[in-house]
């Protein structure tokens, strides 16, 4: 049973409310020279009957037997003075865990050195052996915390951060480690839940939470697309330097009580490429506000002066290359999109605490945020629930593009995407926080947080850094195993289409020109191009979920597709497009001309492409747009058109019109921007992700 919808819960993003519910646990026969302090000992009596009270219990003499394991919905692991989990029984509780399952390990102190070692060769963790009284608070808020204040190890070893643990409490009593679909809960020590210690701080409503996470149907939550325009993450499709445009972009933190630490990441419209990124501290009911226009050596560049506080300190700069294709020169820096995601909340916190620190350094003082340095340059992956809270709900974001010379402008709302619980609520997201630090990422960080395939595997074609995460695929809801590909896909499926429709007018005699704009926002996490002589797609597998942008769909640039050869093109085959005029006179395009091929099909070359209608010049075009652009023409004058993608799947795209006319009688144009819209959504199977 709990295999299964721990699985199916993950994969399809759309999740049922947790149910307390009775499961069948297996644990061990008393082991070792402790045996009072385990379930069924004379010390645990009071837990045992709360613990009995729901669940029903077997016992067996070992763990070796998956076909044994498999039988039940959780495993209990009591502690084991001497002893140590044997070669057979870490090899199937593994198997056990990556299949979906969930398994609770109890650790010791500094006695138990060969048992906690080999509970930590089952998780991939580290600890410190100690026999600690600490009392913790929490870290996190999941369903094991909810209303857990405080709670003590009463003489327990302490759990590090290795491994990708969510460690649940300060003091590291306990840690949540994700191995494969699976989950497994570390406690080290024993006596936190006996009859004497039980009522310290909330160490009974620690324990009663771990007895209903046992009996937890499925995990909770779904990352959510808000027609309402407020959310965690933020998406702007398109920004554009091209022939004079100058992109303007303001982001508000509408949450008045906590402020937010933004990612803000700038990426190119040939492949996603990373060509800007930094961090934005927004104070409680804050704004943050930049312009981007092209520098004097071509390249895009960023200026701001804003006071909000940002890491680095200045942020002003022109784009960065390093990523991109060098036979695309600057322009690739011109044209693309931004990712904007809240990493953390910057909470009031206790006086003299690290929370209050960064909210005193990042808080508005007479319009001027103070940015204490001590502060900002402290920060790091490691000690960000020190500084930090979950993220909540709270920003929006706006963009405009403005082109003073040709007297146009266009403007929109950023797409948003909210972190939501099982009755649709914003809720908290997951603590995502990594240091603006060049530091290396091991292949381990790379893996647990990306599913961008020039990033992941042992000698990966881009080596990671801190700062390249987190990015949208990196698993944001608290509740769900850590599986970058399942947010990925989860995130496609939302926005998956396989027909979309939009206007277009060309009216010569009012200089009318009608570009479509399309953008892939998560490509990047299924395909990629590892740039060289010669270029090479590196695709994600489609076990790994990538139905999308497979070798059956999507193939380089070359002459005859119109693409860049260092462009991904998608193969969307004959009548992909079809044109209506205004008067209900249709017209399919077969052959459609894409400058500069003429291929016998159409083809979307690049993640953020501009399709002009009826138009073969880019510098005289609605959007100016050229990274990657193709045009088509259908004949009429004013009318609309269709989009159609032959799977049923879909492709994840979002896409918008943008319209200019002239005033032929003052010479002034007006611009215009619409959403284009679904006719046809796409149908993906459900995503199962290989153990």
């Amino acid at each position: 049973m709990l295999k299964k919808t721990l699985i199916a819960s993950a994969i399809a993003g759309m999740l049922a409310t947790p149910l307390a519910q009775a499961a069948s646990i297996l644990n061990q026969t008393p082991q070792g020279s402790y045996t009072s302090n385990v379930l069924g000992g004379s010390s645990w009596s009071g837990f045992t009957a709360t613990f009995l009270g729901q669940h029903t219990l077997t016992s067996t003499a070992d763990f070796s037997s998956l076909a044994q394991l498999m039988l039940y919905d959780a495993i209990w692991i009591d502690q084991e003075l001497d002893n140590s989990l044997s070669a057979p029984e870490i090899s199937a509780l593994t198997s056990y865990l990556t299949g979906g399952g969930k398994v609770v390990l109890i650790g010791e102190n500094s006695g138990w050195t060969n048992w906690n070692s080999s509970l930590m060769s089952l998780v991939g963790g580290t600890y410190t052996p100690d026999c600690s009284g600490a009392i913790g608070t929490s870290l996190v808020s999941n369903p094991l915390t909810t209303g857990v204040g405080t709670v003590q190890n009463v003489c327990g070893s302490v759990l590090g951060s290795g491994g990708g643990v969510e460690l649940l409490f300060s003091n590291g009593l306990a840690g949540l480690y994700t191995v494969g679909a699976g989950q497994a809960l570390v406690v080290m020590d024993s006596n936190w839940n006996d009859n004497s210690y039980i009522g310290s701080e909330n160490n009974s409503v620690f324990a009663s939470n771990i007895v209903s996470w046992l009996g937890a149907e499925a995990a909770t939550g779904a990352l959510a697309f808000n027609p309402k325009g407020i959310g965690h993450i933020q998406y702007v499709p398109y920004f554009s330097t091209q022939e004079g445009n100058v992109t303007a972009v303001s982001i508000v933190n509408t949450d008045t009580v906590n402020g937010k630490v933004l990612k803000v990441r700038f990426r190119g419209a040939s492949n996603s490429d990373d060509v800007y990124d930094f961090q934005v501290f927004l104070s409680p009911g804050d704004v943050w506000t930049a312009g981007i226009a092209q520098g004097s050596d071509g390249r895009s560049r960023l200026d701001t002066a804003d006071k909000s506080c940002t890491l680095p300190a200045n942020v002003n700069g022109a784009f960065i290359t390093s990523r991109t294709p060098a036979a695309g020169g600057v322009a690739e820096t011109r044209e693309g999109y931004i990712e904007i995601l809240t990493m953390a909340d910057i909470v009031q916190g206790s006086p003299g605490s690290d929370q209050r620190a960064l909210y005193t350094a990042t808080k508005h003082v007479k319009a001027v945020a103070p940015c204490t340095a001590s502060v900002l340059t402290a920060l790091t992956h490691e000690n960000a629930s020190d500084y930090m809270a979950p993220p909540t709900t709270g920003i929006m974001a706006n963009w405009s593009i403005i082109n003073v010379n040709r007297i146009v402008a266009y403007s929109g709302a950023a797409a948003a995407i909210e972190a939501r619980d099982a009755a649709g609520e914003a809720g908290p997201g997951r603590l995502v926080y990594w240091d603006q630090r060049s530091v290396p990422l091991s292949v381990a960080q790379a893996n647990a947080n990306t599913a961008d395939p020039l990033l992941r595997g042992a000698s990966p074609a881009i080596v990671g850094a801190r700062y390249d995460l987190p990015d949208l695929s990196t698993p944001y809801l608290p509740d769900l195993p850590i599986c970058p590909f399942c947010q990925a896909r989860a995130l496609s499926d939302a926005i998956a289409a396989q027909e979309i429709a939009a206007e277009y007018y060309n009216e010569a005699s009012l200089g009318a020109q009608t570009d479509v704009v399309v953008s892939f926002p998560t490509r990047r996490y299924f395909a990629a191009v590892k740039y060289g002589t010669p270029n090479t797609i590196v695709r994600n597998a489609t076990s790994d979920g990538n139905i999308y942008f497979t070798a059956d769909n999507t193939e380089l640039g070359n002459a005859a597709n119109g693409g860049q050869p260092w462009q991904i093109c998608a193969r969307l085959g004959v009548n992909a497009v079809a044109f209506y005029d205004r008067e209900e006179t249709p017209t399919v395009i077969d052959d459609i001309v894409i400058s500069p091929g003429t291929p016998t099909s159409l083809s979307i070359c690049g993640e953020v492409t501009v399709v002009g209608v009826n138009n073969t010049s880019a510098s005289d075009s609605a959007t100016f747009g050229s990274v990657a652009r193709s045009n088509v023409a259908n004949g009429f004058t004013a009318g609309w058109g269709s989009l159609t993608v032959p799977s049923e799947n879909g492709l994840p795209m979002l896409a918008r019109q943008f319209l200019r006319i002239n005033n032929t009688q003052t010479n002034v144009y007006y611009g215009m921007s619409f959403p284009a819209r679904v006719v046809v959504p796409g149908f993906p199977a459900p995503f199962v992700p290989v153990p």
